[in-house]
């Protein structure tokens, strides 16, 4: 079972919490999983949904070309972008649930909260 598998409080339509599985198998998932992160941040009136925000358009393109065939490897590329997906929603999901992620993610995740 994926690290990622276990169930997670994120906001839902209306404003109310309800369990998400923060897993992916497809780069197709991807996008859903970013526009629940968002809706919570909007929400919660947390800039880490800026990087969710951007991280969404970016991957919206990617996946666009990978369905049109445009890379010379499409699979590594799906693959690659599935990678990055389950790191990054790996770090949000304990960053949400003030759990430790690795220090890259902290200083970012971290960072996204300073206002100066």
């Amino acid at each position: 079972m994926s690290r990622l598998a276990e169930p997670r409080r994120v906001l839902a339509d209306g404003g109310k919490l309800k369990e998400v599985d923060f897993s992916v198998n497809d780069c197709h998932e991807v996008v859903p999983m970013l526009d629940r992160i968002i809706e919570r941040c909007k929400h919660e009136n947390n800039p880490v949904g800026y990087f969710a925000a951007l991280y969404r358009l970016t991957t919206e393109k990617i996946v666009a070309a990978i369905d049109a065939g445009k890379f010379q490897d499409n699979a590594r590329m799906a693959e690659l972008d599935l990678v990055f997906a389950r790191r990054y929603l790996h770090a949000v999901e304990r960053h949400f649930n003030g759990k430790m992620v690795s220090q890259a993610w902290h200083m970012s995740l971290i960072a996204a909260g300073r206002v100066e």
